[in-house]
Order: structure tokens, then sequence, then C-alpha cells
């Protein structure tokens, strides 16, 4: 599943048919309807929502030249065909309408989705791949073993870090191709 998606993302052939869209604002859902997340031909993640009803007046209460307000972005919760729940945050919308409904779409600059992680420990575990490649400072060595032809072969690299924020302990690796 994950080496999939990598591959779609890789390729620019990400997608997904989401059954509903819901697009809230400070909590409250505003635009809401079947749609796709995708890749356009640049590379950048996008969402569409077809939306039937009529669209609400815009509320745009941003000021030119000044930061707009947490309050003026929205969020993203869609259902994939799968019925696997993605997420999105801070985003802003372009409304184009027609004559039998309208079309919500925009940029995401970041999507994820939650999965149940089997754990017999008290740590939470959080995977996140960063297609390219992403320089930091590594602290610690892994240490890989093989045998071949019955030789113990023991492979030492320095390719991870280890270090504590916000109260957590974090791991990070490098891995051929991902990081």
């Amino acid at each position: 599943m994950i080496q999939d998606l990598i591959n779609k993302l890789q390729n620019n052939s990400f997608e997904i048919e989401c059954s509903e869209i819901v697009l809230s604002q400070n909590g409250i859902s505003k635009y809401c309807g079947p749609g796709e997340i995708k890749q356009n031909e640049d590379g950048e993640i996008v969402f569409k929502i077809f939306c039937t009803d009529s669209p609400p007046l815009p509320s745009l209460n941003a000021k030119l030249g000044k930061v707009i307000d947490d309050s003026e972005y929205y969020s993203l919760i869609a259902k994939d065909l799968s019925g696997k729940l993605w997420h999105a945050e801070r985003l802003m919308k372009n409304i184009h309408s027609g004559p039998t409904g309208y079309i919500v779409l925009h940029r995401i600059d970041e999507l994820f989705y939650k999965t149940p992680y089997p754990s017999d420990g008290p740590y939470t575990i959080a995977k996140m791949i960063y297609l390219g490649v992403v320089d930091f400072p590594c602290n610690i060595q892994t240490v890989k073993t093989n045998s071949i032809d019955g030789k113990k072969l023991i492979e030492m690299n320095r390719n991870a870090s280890k270090f504590e924020a916000c109260g957590y302990e974090f791991e990070v690796v490098k891995q051929e191709g991902f990081l």
C-alpha cells in the first residue's frame, strides 16, 4: 500500500475518488459533495468538490497587506471509496459556478490519513514519507546484519537521528530512495 502510494506520487499519477468531501470552516461544514483529490500536471495535490446546492456568498474578510487570519482557512475531510478518511488543514478555496451547480477546488499542501497501528508498547508511531532529499543531522547509527555463504556481514551506517522535542522522543531514519 505505502509503496504503491509512493510510486504514484513520484509518477504524478496520485488520484483518490471520494464519495464525499467536506470542507469546513471553524468547525462548520460549508461545502460538501462527491469529488476527487489528485496530482495535477505540476505535481501539486489538488481537491475538487462537485456541489449541487446554491453556493454561499463569498466571506473572505482578509484585508490587503495583512496576514490571513486562521479563522479564514478551511479543513477538509474526504472519504475515499474504500472508506479511508483523508484530512487536510489550512486550505483556501476557489469556486467555479455553472447552471446546475458549482465546483470548489484548490491546492493541498499537506494531506494525511490515520490508521490504527498495532503496538504492544506505550509508543505512538507516525510514519511520514518525504519524496526527494531531506538533509538532517544524524547522531546515531543503524546496524544491519546479513549473512552470505555462512559468513556474517555487519553493515553500520550513521543514517539516523534521535532527539526529544515538546515532551516527545523522535527517531528519524534515512532509507534509500525515501528520505
